[in-house]
């Protein structure tokens, strides 16, 4: 048990209830994302879970997509226009080289709740990455991860011929350079305009996780959906970053409660996004959709892809101005592995994660001086 742990267990809730009635905020939350997404569910049960802990004292009000979309997050929470936000660091590269250099290595993504917690802790334990938000006034609380990419499209892709000058959206630089390398022309769009961009034609397809079937209401559109290709994770989903003139302003329990649900919003919507991919994936089937299983090909071609690809990635972040870069690779490679053991077998129950995620690294923080 750490000394900080221990300050927890020693707050007596007589004391808790009267800093909470003395210091009560109206706080606003803005997801950017629309109400019924995995975004938004996760944005709420931050919110939900801090009106909780707080015994009312901690109320938000949720502003979905109706004050900040997703480009407009960063400037917007870092300016007060909401009060916390979830703030996509592959979005914004040149405020967040540091962050991103973990995002970069999407292609070793495999179990949500372990990259999950890979992330999480990397972020909390690595002093330049915490800078970078301090630098854009924000304070960090967790990282939540989709499942395995696959690509949802409107003509089959199971093969690299398939990929060799197709159209494809891609979320970030790892997977643009996974549909480069096999000939495909990558591009990238936000994810409000996936779906016209899919039914127009402007693109064959899209790489995402099943669950975007839902969320974007991709089964309305797409006629193929490809698993096991090209895998990954897109695991930087920040799903609760607080304005830091907010964070200040808070008491050292209000400050407390907030990191406990930072903890259990990051299960939260991991376990969304795991759950519902299944779900929407036997739902496309049941629609007639053809889902297909990526051939031997493709997937050798990934691999050989992955093993090229992380021998460069050291050398264009020092590009990016990222030092150490390879020691930093090999400690979240390790964190990966931890991750990977801690979360085995646990499942997608929201309280165990959330659990796993205080014992192992929300309970080491220090709410008196983190973020401050």
């Amino acid at each position: 048990m750490t000394r900080y742990t221990s300050l927890r267990g020693l707050l007596a809730a007589t004391v808790i209830a009267v800093s909470f009635t003395a210091h009560a905020k109206d706080l606003s939350m803005a997801p950017g994302f629309p109400p019924g997404s995995t975004v938004d569910f996760g944005a709420r049960a931050f919110t939900d879970k801090a009106t909780e802990l707080s015994n009312g004292d901690l109320i938000f009000e949720i502003y979905s997509v109706s004050v900040l979309n997703v480009p407009q997050m960063l400037n917007g929470v870092r300016d007060g226009v909401a009060d916390a936000g979830v703030v996509l660091p592959p979005v914004f590269a040149a405020q967040f080289k540091e962050t991103n250099l973990i995002g970069d290595l999407a292609m070793l993504g495999e179990w949500a709740p372990a990259m999950a917690g890979a992330v999480t802790e990397y972020i909390m334990t690595c002093e330049v990455c915490l800078q970078e938000y301090a630098d854009n006034n924000l304070v960090y609380l967790g990282s939540g991860s989709t499942p395995d990419y696959g690509i949802l499209s409107t003509k089959e892709f199971t093969t690299p011929d398939h990929v060799n000058g197709a159209k494809l959206r891609s979320p970030n630089a790892a997977f643009n350079r996974w549909i480069e390398s096999l000939g495909g022309v990558a591009l990238t769009l936000p994810g409000n305009e996936i779906f016209e961009a899919v039914k127009q034609g402007v693109v064959d397809g899209a790489l995402l996780s099943n669950s975007e079937l839902r969320n974007i209401r991709m089964i309305d559109v797409v006629t193929h959906i490809t698993v096991g290709a090209p895998q990954g994770t897109y695991h930087l989903i920040n799903i609760a970053n607080v304005n830091k003139d907010v964070w200040k302003d808070l008491t050292t329990e209000q400050r407390d409660v907030l990191i406990d649900a930072g903890a259990y919003a990051t299960a939260a919507v991991t376990a969304k996004y795991v759950t519902e991919a299944q779900d929407a994936l036997d739902e496309a089937k049941e629609k007639g959709i053809e889902v297909h299983e990526a051939s031997a090909e493709l997937k050798q071609a990934t691999a050989d892809f992955i093993k090229a690809d992380m021998a460069n990635i050291d050398s264009s972040a020092a590009e990016r101005g990222v030092t150490d870069a390879q020691e930093k690779i090999a400690r979240f490679q390790g964190l990966i592995d931890k991750w990977a053991k801690l979360t085995d077998g646990l499942g997608t129950d929201v309280d165990s994660l959330a659990a796993l995620y205080r014992t192992e690294i929300y309970d080491k923080l220090d709410p008196q001086s983190y973020g401050m």
